[in-house]
């Protein structure tokens, strides 16, 4: 267990995970339905105190079976507003982002597919203490696209005929 989680994970415990006055939201973005096997998805999760009191909020991802979570690394951006999280990490996101009122953190995490996965859907859950838990599933496919596609990844869906 890394000094970082080992320190989540006594803060969540010494810490209320919400108090009166907190209101805490969490987002996931991946901007994808599918994923290749062996692709490498970047996701971005957003943690914002809408409220009006301080949160010391331990924030991780669960992955399915079908990721690689040893290739699996984030970056934070804690913006100008005075929250803190640490910079970055190597593996699942496992941080603990201290929000003012009126803060709010993102991370990009960005998680390999296992090339040889005999799944054929792949889940990223996010948890942060004291928001809800917020979940993105894609299907993994071969090839989705064409060939030909200018700056194509091979997940996108093809136009209709005739477009």
């Amino acid at each position: 267990m890394t000094s970082l989680r080992l320190l989540s994970c006594v803060l969540a415990a010494w810490l209320p995970a919400a108090t009166a006055g907190q209101t805490l939201t969490l987002t996931l973005a991946d901007g994808h339905d599918f994923v290749r096997y062996g692709q490498t998805l970047d996701y971005v999760v957003t943690l914002t105190n809408d409220g009006d009191a301080a949160a010391a909020v331990p924030v991780s991802v669960e992955l399915s079976p079908a990721w690689d979570p040893a290739g699996a690394s984030w970056v934070c951006y804690p913006g100008t507003d005075g929250a803190t999280c640490a910079a970055s990490g190597s593996g699942p996101l496992s941080d603990l982002a201290m929000l003012p009122p009126g803060a709010r953190v993102s991370w990009v995490v960005s998680v390999p597919t296992l090339p040889d996965t005999p799944e054929t859907i792949v889940t990223l859950d996010v948890v942060a203490t004291g928001a809800a838990t917020v979940s993105d599933s894609n299907a993994l496919v071969v090839f989705k696209d064409g060939f030909d596609v200018p700056y194509g990844d091979g997940t996108q869906d093809l136009p209709p005929d005739g477009t």
